[in-house]
């Protein structure tokens, strides 16, 4: 919402819509996806990435999430080496902005 200020409950998805399980179910397929920014300015986006699977009834689970404002090296460095770490995760990244330099 491009920091517009939202009440604490939420405003599309609330947090009584969520549930903290100790650990997800087992077999399912991770994922994460990049959406990149890459700016260190005060007024810049953020680089966010989200690590989910869903079930086979539709529940989404979220592990983990990275966000930061870097220059173009640093938010590359941290994708390889998110990846190298999460080796049976599918990784994938916005298409659009820095695309050229992805290569």
């Amino acid at each position: 919402y491009q920091g517009s200020p939202t009440p604490p409950e939420g405003l599309l998805f609330k947090r009584n819509h969520f549930k903290i399980v100790e650990k997800a179910p087992a077999n399912m397929t991770w994922v994460r996806y990049w959406d990149l920014a890459t700016s260190e300015t005060l007024s810049a986006d953020y680089t966010a990435s989200v690590k989910m699977a869903y079930d086979m009834i539709g529940n989404v689970y979220i592990d983990g999430c990275i966000k930061g404002k870097w220059n173009w090296p640093t938010v590359r460095n941290i994708i390889k080496a998110t990846a190298l770490t999460e080796r049976c995760v599918l990784v994938g990244i916005e298409s659009k902005g820095v695309r050229k330099h992805l290569t």
